[in-house]
């Protein structure tokens, strides 16, 4: 399925924007991705609009188009935390379960993105199993303290 038919709620915006950012209101967590390819992007609010109920699910969630438009575009989940690593990675792994894998959602890759004010050097069982099942869908799991910055 395309994603703009699974997804109707939540769109923050869908541009070519060259740098997306993603700020936590309660501290100075962030996560930036930088698009210098000129990608579109369309960056989505998870918690309370794509996904409404009271069980674990991370922030936001981005989608970046390929270039070639016959290509299926790549998804960034991406969690904004204080400190509680093992709360973060069950939200991510029920968002992907939920708006990729039960609504079958065609994907290139889905990415997962962990920012938290302090990561524990920890590679925790729950850490390890997300990072297997993001490679299985040709992306990877990525942790890091205070602010994340990548290219898209």
């Amino acid at each position: 399925m395309e994603y703009r038919a699974a997804w109707t709620t939540g769109m923050e915006f869908s541009d070519r924007r060259r740098e997306i950012s993603f700020q936590d209101k309660h501290s100075d967590v962030r996560y930036v991705a930088y698009n210098p390819n000129n990608r579109t992007v369309t960056k989505f609010r998870v918690d309370g609009d794509l996904i409404k109920d009271n069980e674990s699910k991370c922030d936001y969630l981005m989608a970046a188009e390929r270039k070639n438009p016959a290509e299926h575009p790549d998804f960034y989940f991406v969690e904004l935390k204080g400190h509680d690593e093992k709360t973060a990675i069950r939200q991510l792994e029920r968002s992907v379960e939920l708006l990729i894998c039960r609504r079958q959602v065609d994907f290139h890759s889905v990415y997962c993105r962990l920012v938290m004010s302090r990561c524990p050097n920890i590679n925790s069982s729950n850490r390890v199993k997300l990072d297997r099942k993001m490679r299985a869908m040709r992306g990877n799991f990525l942790q890091k303290s205070r602010q994340m910055e990548e290219t898209i």
